[in-house]
């Protein structure tokens, strides 16, 4: 894969320059970099989970004592922010009627970034549009490691373009079988444009392929396949 961008006028300068802007990139999940560390270790993907909620708590404790704390990807660090009135007032940094402020920064290892750089591809776009929903991602919130899906678990989909009007008859998130039948999902806990949380209704054993049919703004309806087959079992 690779980093696709376009040029566009620079509206913060507004100078007549132009800048790059990220268009099209999906998500990599927190599960799948797990099940690539099992892959490529002896470590199973619940140890290296373990192991890297242990490296998160003591980053908190290290961190909130005043450390600067080293890792491999570089150093993370905590400061204090914004003015005070007086050289006496109280630091509250909790309070929204004042400035203050705690901001955790991080500066990235040269290495790292240059390892990144040496590897990184990129696509220039020169016209884009995305004008359908699009599903990058789909993750199953009652079993994240599992390869299938039953019914009644919640399902969340990641992508772009995916908000559905709910009173809309003919939007929708459907289940479409093997044997071209399609099922409207009845249930979404969560409905936004970039994530769908979803009800799995119950469906019969097998696989399907989902679609999303919805409209942007007051176009015509637009729908899209995910690419995954989804295992119902």
């Amino acid at each position: 894969m690779s980093i696709k961008f376009m040029v566009v006028p620079n509206t913060m300068r507004n100078d007549g320059t132009f800048m790059p802007r990220v268009i099209d990139q999906p998500i990599m999940r927190y599960d799948r970099v797990l099940m690539e560390i099992q892959e490529s270790t002896t470590l199973r993907s619940h140890n290296a989970d373990l192991a890297i909620k242990r490296l998160t708590l003591s980053l908190i404790k290290y961190l909130s004592d005043g450390y600067k704390v080293e890792t491999p990807f570089g150093v993370f660090r905590a400061a204090v922010h914004e003015s005070f009135a007086s050289e006496t007032e109280d630091f509250y940094p909790a309070l929204p009627s004042n400035n203050h402020e705690i901001e955790v920064g991080f500066r990235l290892n040269k290495d790292f970034v240059g390892k990144i750089v040496d590897n990184l591809n990129t696509e220039r776009v020169a016209d884009y549009s995305l004008k359908h929903p699009k599903v990058y991602d789909v993750a199953n919130m009652n079993r994240p490691a599992a390869t299938d899906i039953q019914p009644s678990e919640v399902l969340s989909l990641t992508g772009v373009n995916l908000k559905i009007d709910p009173d809309a008859g003919d939007e929708g998130v459907y289940w479409i079988s093997q044997e071209a039948e399609e099922v409207k999902t009845g249930f979404l806990i969560e409905n936004r444009n970039n994530n769908i949380k979803l009800i799995v209704p119950q469906l019969a054993a097998g696989s399907y392929t989902l679609k999303i049919s919805t409209r942007l703004g007051n176009h015509q309806l637009r729908s899209s396949l995910h690419p995954e087959t989804i295992t119902i079992v």
